[in-house]
This record gives C-alpha cells, structure tokens and sequence, in this order.
C-alpha cells in the first residue's frame, strides 16, 4: 500500500485555492480545514502529542480532483506519513515505519469511520502499538482468528500459532480445527491484531469434503454480497465474480479491489461459507 503521491506544485495548489479557480465546484479556500488543523488530526490518530512531533512537511495537495493536507512528522523515532481529506479531516490513509526501516505498518482507512472496522483495533490504539513496536503475542493472536472464525476457544483444536516475518512486516500464522473439523488458516497482524488474510477448508468430519448443500446455488447476487460485507465501502463495481468448478468442488470466485488493497476469495456455491479469502496491497 501507498500513499497519494505528489501531483502538482504546493504553491500553485494554494494559490489556486486562494484565487478561486475551484470555484467552479463550489469549493472555495473557507471550506477547508487548514494545515494546523490537518495536523491535529494527524497527531491524534497517530496518539501522538504536538510537543513530541517534529513535522518535516504539511502541504496542499490533489488527486483526481480530491484535495488533501499531505502531512509528514516524527516521533519517539517513528516517521508518519499521513493523507487527510482537506474538507472533512478524514484520515484517507497513513504510513508509519521505525526511523531504521526494519519494520513497516500500514493502513488506510478508505475516508469510513474507524467505528466500521470490525477487524482492527481503533486507529489509535494501533498506532501506539506500532510506535512501541510490541507485538500482541501467540494468544492474543489467536483470538483475534477465533472471533473473526466466530469460533469459541475451547470448540478450537489449535496446530500451531508462529511468529513470523515477511518483508519487514510481523505476522502471526495461525492454524486450528473447529468442532465441527473445519480447518482455519489465518495471517495476523503481530502488532495491530489485523487479519491480513484467512483460509479454511471444511471438512464434515471426515463424511462430506463440504458443508450440507442446498439444491440449488446461492447465486451470484448473494454470493457477491457475502463478500462485499467482508470489505466494508466496497459496492459491486469493486468487484469480478464467476462460478468455478474445480476437483467436484463448486464455488464463486472473484476479486474486490478497494481502497488500493486486492481481496481474492472462494464462496461455496450452496451454502455461502467463504472457503478462501486473501488480501494484499495492489502495489505488492
């Protein structure tokens, strides 16, 4: 994932502004937030305070006709980058790393309350974790894939929970059985609690290679709304669904791309379990 990249000169945005030239679609220099008030928001996303940030820049910017505060500081050695919505205050995406760049975290919030994300801690929240560079450790991790699975813990039969590391980026790889023997797989993010990405493969209890199946197909209407639900903002022009045959097994398939990140999943083409589901930034 990466942040809006500079599209014109801060100088002719701004006079731009000043002189009225968005006129044309009722916007004028009044109706924005201002810088000061660009890197408050910035601050307290990130909980950090005004005395301990060092800003290296804070600027006017534009993309595709969207205008935006490009706010950059440091802090307790950490560098933040942030995107906010120059009318709303809305972060529309961040970027912090530790100063040495051995380890990144990213997020982006896509302009939605952080109240509608029901996969990651508060915004904050995170941001504290990620400047202290702790991770959440093994059981937290698990958890975190329990409640996302909607599976209680001791209904779980856990094969391993491993911390590992891939292109700077922590994650915990958890793998566990349900009562039922369905097989979970999940990424999670080591110092956030995010899910980056889940597998799962039900099993039946060794009588069905899937759940009881209906007689007849979801459809791709409700098939597409299953995972559209999954990214929250997402709408169907986000997405590419077909029906698949693959070993007996039917299932949807398709792709969401939202917010710059590309979500790949599986659908059960009778029950509507989700049988796969990745996510990776489109720039990876």
């Amino acid at each position: 994932m990466k942040l809006y990249k500079k599209t014109g000169v801060l100088a002719l945005l701004l006079s731009a502004v000043i002189t009225g030239c968005g006129a044309g679609n009722g916007q004028s220099q009044a109706e924005y937030i201002g810088i000061d008030a660009a890197k408050e928001a910035a601050l307290k996303d990130a909980a950090v305070s005004s005395a301990d940030a060092s800003f290296v820049t804070a600027g006017l910017d534009n993309r595709d006709g969207t205008f935006y505060y490009d706010v950059e500081f440091t802090a307790d050695g950490m560098e933040y980058e942030y995107n906010i919505d120059a009318m709303t205050g809305v972060v529309i995406e961040k970027k912090s790393e530790k100063a040495d760049g051995l380890t990144t975290s990213q997020t982006s919030s896509g302009g939605e309350e952080s109240s509608e994300s029901t996969q990651t801690q508060s915004s904050s929240q995170a941001a504290t974790a990620q400047a202290s560079g702790e991770v959440i450790g093994e059981e937290a991790a698990e958890d975190a894939a329990l409640s996302h699975a909607e599976v209680a813990r001791e209904e779980a039969a856990f094969i391993r929970s491993k911390l590992e590391r891939d292109d700077g980026r922590q994650s915990y790889e958890v793998e566990f059985y349900s009562s039922d023997n369905t097989e979970y797989n999940y990424d999670i993010d080591a110092v956030t609690g995010e899910v980056i990405s889940y597998e799962l493969e039900a099993r039946g209890n060794g009588k069905e290679t899937q759940p009881a199946r209906q007689d007849t197909y979801i459809g791709e209407e409700q098939a597409g709304q299953i995972a559209l639900e999954q990214v929250p903002g997402s709408t169907e022009s986000n997405m590419r669904i077909k029906l698949e045959r693959d070993d007996g097994k039917i299932f949807y398939e398709g792709t969401i791309i939202y917010n710059e990140t590309k979500y790949e999943f599986e659908i059960d083409a009778y029950s509507g379990t989700i049988l796969e589901w990745n996510s990776e930034s489109v720039y990876d």
